[in-house]
């Protein structure tokens, strides 16, 4: 398309969204074009965060940053998007960070009724399970968040962004972001030591990073539930898997 010159206008923009996606080989096939771009062309690139691209394609932009949309503001549009409460605009408003498109994506796709589902289940036992039957039910769940792969890395969020409460609850619990699951996160919190919280947060965060290398998703769930709930088959059921 590049090779190709404008038909009607004397200029020509190409917006390459989220190129904090791309693996080397196609960064690499980019460099090309960055380094010799077509005359009358712009070549607009949008990442996250810098350190996510190739040093060879950064070095080669004009980096231009965003600041983050204003708290206040994202209520307000979430609001004009959705019917919800300041309660729920507040909480979307702090998961989208900062961005449009995100609380945009939060407001009109459910998510809201997906987390209630997510956390009912895993607050009722948040750290320990020591039977069986409890067992079952974790792989139960298991099998449900993993017939929506599109949906997989959003559900894992949620239980990473409820771990990352109970971690910062007991010192700054005006900083949580699940404000509508306070009295949970405090009952929660005293019950389980530093050493629990945080070994769940990262059985989380390892499971998504599996789920980014195309692992598969069922059994990436089965191993991250069962050791997020400390389940210990051979000495909690007396006998051997």
């Amino acid at each position: 398309m590049l090779a190709l010159k404008p038909y009607e206008a004397g200029s020509r923009f190409v917006i390459i969204s989220d190129v904090h996606h791309m693996n080397v080989e196609a960064a690499n096939s980019l460099l090309k074009v960055l380094e010799e771009p077509p005359q009358h062309t712009f070549l607009i690139l949008t990442a996250h965060h810098l350190h996510d691209l190739l040093p060879t394609i950064t070095s080669r932009c004009q980096h231009v940053r965003f600041l983050p949309i204003s708290r206040v503001t994202l209520i307000n549009y979430i609001k004009s998007q959705a019917d919800m409460s300041n309660l729920d605009a507040g909480l979307l408003a702090n998961l989208a960070k900062g961005s449009l498109s995100k609380a945009r994506q939060l407001a009109t796709s459910g998510w809201l009724q997906r987390r209630a589902w997510i956390l009912n289940i895993i607050a009722a036992d948040p750290v320990r399970v020591k039977s069986v039957n409890s067992l079952t039910a974790l792989l139960a769940f298991s099998e449900k968040l993993a017939q929506s792969k599109e949906k997989l890395v959003e559900a894992l969020e949620i239980l990473q962004t409820w771990f990352r409460d109970l971690i910062v609850f007991p010192s700054a619990p005006e900083k949580v972001m699940n404000q509508d699951r306070i009295r949970d996160l405090q009952r929660i919190a005293q019950q389980t030591d530093m050493h629990d919280k945080l070994s769940c947060y990262e059985n989380i965060q390892t499971a998504l990073d599996r789920i980014d290398g195309n692992a598969n998703p069922r059994l990436v769930l089965d191993v991250m539930l069962i050791n997020l709930l400390g389940f210990k088959h051979e000495k909690d059921c007396g006998y051997p898997v």
